[in-house]
């Protein structure tokens, strides 16, 4: 039996599809995820904090914070910073492999500045008598939780760029 061209084609959209679904429920699951040693206190949403309403226009969510609270918003920033200010103007096909590791790189600082914004205004269920305790033992492993965590919600949003429909903008809604 030979497969017709639109029939071919239909194959394909729905292995793209589950793709897509796959990727949406990670998502979905690590959005619930909480963070450990972290109230699960809805913070940010009862408050109209601008650091909240900015992340949630590029893709994050601090409505409950989660592995994947940063979602890909210090991506786009990085994106958005790297089309401001690149310093290569021309497109030469022998920088993307560097230009791909500087956004990276980017991404990595605005990520972290953003986790550290984060967790020193979030509620613990623990505290510390020292202050380098409670920044060791809180803190730390809270920001790179959540940076971690951003990074793979880039991972899988290039995936579905890859594999899947809609690319990164179904990662954002």
């Amino acid at each position: 039996m030979k497969i017709s061209r639109s029939m071919w084609y239909n194959i394909v959209f729905i292995k793209k599809m589950l793709v897509t679904i796959f990727i949406v429920l990670v998502l979905l699951l690590g959005q619930h995820l909480p963070l450990p040693f972290v109230e699960s206190t809805d913070f940010f949403s009862s408050q109209t904090d601008w650091f909240s309403f900015t992340s949630s226009l590029s893709g994050g969510d601090l409505s409950k914070i989660s592995i994947f609270s940063l979602g890909v918003s210090p991506y786009m920033m990085a994106m958005l910073f790297w089309r401001l200010f690149r310093i290569n103007a021309d497109n030469d096909k022998s920088a993307i492999h560097l230009t791909d590791r500087r956004i990276k790189s980017l991404t990595l600082l605005i990520a972290t500045i953003q986790a550290f914004a984060v967790a020193i205004n979030i509620d613990y269920t623990l505290s510390f008598d020292s202050e380098w305790l409670f920044l060791l033992n809180l803190i730390f492993p809270t920001m790179l939780t959540m940076v971690a965590g951003s990074f793979v919600v880039v991972w899988l949003g290039n995936l579905n760029v890859k594999y899947g429909i809609g690319g990164i903008t179904i990662i954002i809604f």
